[in-house]
């Protein structure tokens, strides 16, 4: 099999990549990019009702605007950087059977 891609389209982790790549351009600008739940939730790896359903109960930063949901990266990930600094959701380094 060749290095192409699918017809479907980019692979995830180029969408990924690029919307980091766009986050950041922003940000040198003065003004950071806000995400949306879609967004937001492809660099998380969970769905985007869930990352919704986070934001209602306040267990995750997020702005809303109207009636949608959006995030600052740099926030989400100062919270992650938070989460794993105290323990509250300890990571996984082996599994015991």
């Amino acid at each position: 099999m060749t290095g192409r891609r699918s017809a479907k389209g980019p692979c995830s982790k180029d969408i990924e990549l690029g919307l980091l790549r766009e986050v950041i351009n922003c940000m040198s600008e003065g003004i950071e990019t806000l995400l949306t739940s879609q967004e937001a939730s492809r660099v998380l790896k969970i769905h985007p009702k869930v990352l919704e359903r986070m934001a209602k109960r306040g267990e995750v930063p997020a702005l809303k605007v109207g009636k949608f949901w959006r995030y600052r990266a740099t926030t989400l990930d100062a919270w992650i950087n938070s989460r794993l600094q105290s323990g509250s959701q300890p990571c996984r380094t082996a599994t015991s059977f």
